[in-house]
């Protein structure tokens, strides 16, 4: 493994840690999240830190 490869895999762990730091964020938001427009704001904040999101879709169940 040459230099160059060390190196994007330190970048990919560190990618790697932290999407999972901002998902435990997320967690502990949602744990306190009082209303449906909270927990969407919340949803929403973390799809386009992790994955680049331009928004998301929520589906609610009647159930």
């Amino acid at each position: 493994m040459g230099p160059s490869d060390r190196d994007e895999e330190i970048n990919a762990h560190k990618v790697t840690a932290e999407r999972w730091s901002l998902l435990t964020s997320a967690i502990e938001k949602l744990g306190s999240a009082r209303t449906l427009d909270h927990v969407v704001d919340i949803l929403r904040s973390t799809a386009r830190r992790i994955a680049g999101a331009d928004g998301i879709a929520i589906i609610l169940s009647d159930n």
